[in-house]
Formats: C-alpha cells, structure tokens, sequence
C-alpha cells in the first residue's frame, strides 16, 4: 500500500504553532505532537499499581543493560568485520587479476581446483554447477576462448544472472557492460559517531569505452553509526558522457514538422528519459525525474529509496563477494531450490485478506522497479538468479528521511 506523509491538524488560529499568514512552523507542530503523547502516555503510568510502576521502572534498568549489551556487540561486531575485510583482500585481488588476465594460474590453483572437481564429483554433490574437463576435441568457438585473456565478459554475465539486477540492465545497457572490467566494495569507518563517518562505496571499473569517459562509476551509502545495516544517505557519481547520443539514460528522437505557414518542414528534437541501469547511479530526486511521463503516476519515492537501497545490499552482501557463484549459475539454482522450499513449507501462504494487500504491496514495488530503470526478464535470455541470497544480512527497509545525492 502506498506511504502516506504524516499529516498534522492540532495547530488552531492563534496557536504558537500557526504562524501571521496561517502558514505553520512544524518543528513548533511536531513539539506540541511529541507533548501530547508524552503527556498522555505519563498519565497512563501515573494510574498504574504503584507495585506494577516499580516492576516497570525494574524493566527499564534491564532494558538500558539490554542497549549497553547491544552497543559492546555492535562495536565487536565492527571489529570483527574489519578483521575479515582484510583477510578477504588477498582472495579479491587474486580474483581480479585472474578475470582481467593480468596474471596466470599457478600449478598449484589448477591442482587445487582439479581435486575440487573431482572430490565433489566422488561425493555425489549435485547442489551448484559443476565445471568438468573436457577431452574432446576443441570447437572453434572453444579454440578461440582458449586464446581470450581473462574471463572475458565475467561481470557482465555476473550482473545479467542476478535476477535483481538483470532487471536493472535495459537491452541498449548490455553493449556498454562489454566494457566493466571489475566490482568493488571498500568500507570505510573512521571510527567517529557522526554523519557520513561510516559506509562503503561501490566502484563500477570501465575500460575505455565509446560511451563516456569515467574510468570508475562510483555509488557511496553512508550508514547509520550505530547500525550498519541502516543507510542514511547516498550519492552517485555524476557520468560524462562522450555525446549526446551515447547517453543511454536518454531516448532521442527526431521528427519532421510543416511550418505553420504550410511552407517547407523543419527537424524537431526531442529528448525523453528512458529506463537504464545509470539510473542507479543518480541522486533519488534524479531518478524519479528521468521517470517516462506514462509511470510516474505509478511512483512511490519511499519505495524508490527502498529499492535504491537493496541494490546495494545485494552488490554488497551477495554478488561482489559470490561473484562466481552468479557467473556459473549456481546462485540462480540456490535461489530455485530456496523458493520451492518455502512454496512446500508454505511459508508464502498468508490469509486471504493479507495476500489481497501483500499483492498491492508488490505491484507497487515492481511498479517502483519498472520507474527506477528496470525491466521484466525476458523469456530465455538471461535465467536468474533471484534478488540476493542472504550474504551478510538485508536492509531495514526504506529509512526515514534518507537522501541520496550526486557527487
């Protein structure tokens, strides 16, 4: 269901909250509203036992060793991932010069992915997709990998097999993807408790490319300091793009026109936004502008953020760090077999009346999804790999007042 703002009708003519001209402060508006509900909720306490007064008061302390528990968790927590993003370090990097065909394999990584195979083979494991050798003679098509450097197109294919972001990327994107050469998610924290001290970035890494100039797309989410799976904010790099007519966020067409005198015809241009995975790298007030005029009826900016915000947690949390995972297909059969479960379990089933509303719910979203520059997969092209599969937890969820910027 649609998000609606929060509306106040307490502030009478002459009130301190209504100002000369009738126009009304809402700091002052919302200040009377807390006092209320303060004033109301005191009273409550006030008529309760004084014996149930006491045990709430006694609940209270509990609560406040419940917070301190929780901060000394949060703090470890950081910690402790900070110990592991520098142990993941060395692993992505080997990944990224492996892909880009910087650097070879060594005898040892192939011996190691060999036995892989053949350990998974012996144990009768069918969950993933499993790479076999092939002894057969080479195809040309197989003779001409042989010779690529790196794993050509990894990243493209990546993205494409992840359900979440395959909606994302719009056919006139996939040339452009041909170029992204690498993923990247640094966390930064500088272990102050103020506004933009904490978040990552995700760098998008292009070769040159005919499209613009940015050798690194980069989208910043700032979190909340005391919960990192709250995002306050976000901002996006602004693309330079090299013409006009490469800006893939914008459809440009050309019509003939009579003059009005009904003598000779002239060239009229017109430019409308068109849905792409740039988008994303838009500020939110960006994104809901560059909305074709037919959907943006259909626009919730509560859900924009929202959806702004799982895309990414889930490059974050899922796709950088099981990026293989996505290239072979097996997240998109994890995803399957996690969706099936939960059918036969019936997790899914909900009363009549809360599937009625679940189901406006989603239309809304998909509705949110399609306006923020994504599109339905198309049949047999791309397979999926559902929206994300875990990683390291999900969002809460659209924030209150979160912003996001262009840099």
């Amino acid at each position: 269901m649609s998000k609606q703002p929060a509306t106040f009708n307490f502030a009478q003519e002459g009130d301190d909250a209504a100002g000369e001209t009738g126009g009304f402060n809402i700091e002052a508006m919302i200040a009377a509203e807390k006092a209320k509900i303060k004033e109301a909720n005191e009273k409550f306490l006030r008529e309760l036992p004084a014996q149930v007064r006491q045990r709430v008061n006694v609940l209270q302390v509990l609560h406040d060793d419940y917070e301190s528990l929780r901060k000394d968790f949060q703090r470890e927590l950081a910690e402790l991932e900070k110990k592991y993003e520098q142990k993941y370090a060395p692993v992505f990097d080997r990944r990224r010069v492996i892909v880009s065909g910087d650097a070879e394999l060594t005898s040892e990584e192939t011996e190691r992915a060999a036995k892989r195979v053949a350990d998974k083979a012996a144990s009768g494991e069918t969950s993933g997709v499993q790479i076999q050798e092939d002894t057969t003679a080479a195809t040309p098509a197989a003779a001409t990998a042989e010779a690529a450097k790196g794993i050509p197109d990894f990243w493209k294919q990546v993205l494409l097999k992840s359900e979440l972001m395959g909606e994302l990327i719009q056919e006139h994107d996939v040339p452009s993807l041909d170029f992204l050469r690498d993923i990247r998610v640094e966390q930064f924290d500088d272990g102050k408790a103020e506004e933009k001290s904490q978040g990552f970035h995700i760098d998008f890494v292009f070769a040159e490319n005919p499209f613009f100039s940015n050798d690194r797309l980069r989208k910043t989410y700032f979190l909340d300091s005391q919960d990192k799976q709250t995002i306050q904010e976000c901002e996006g790099s602004e693309i330079q793009w090299k013409d006009e007519s490469k800006n893939l966020t914008i459809k440009v067409t050309v019509k003939t026109q009579r003059h009005k005198g009904g003598k000779g015809t002239r060239k009229v241009r017109k430019e409308e936004p068109r849905e792409s995975l740039y988008n994303w790298f838009k500020s939110t007030e960006q994104q809901m502008e560059s909305v074709p005029e037919e959907l943006q009826e259909q626009m919730d900016y509560d859900d924009l953020v929202e959806s702004d915000f799982e895309v990414g947690h889930l490059i974050r949390d899922d796709i950088v760090p099981n990026a293989v995972e996505y290239y072979t297909g097996s997240a998109a059969l994890q995803s399957i077999e996690h969706t099936l479960m939960n059918s036969i379990m019936g997790e899914d089933d909900e009363e009549e009346g809360d599937e009625e509303e679940d189901e406006d719910e989603d239309e809304e979203v998909e509705d949110t999804r399609a306006a923020m520059g994504r599109m339905n997969v198309r049949g047999g092209g791309r397979g999926g790999a559902g929206a994300g599969r875990g990683g390291r937890g999900g969002h809460g969820g659209a924030q209150e007042n979160p912003e996001c910027k262009q840099q």
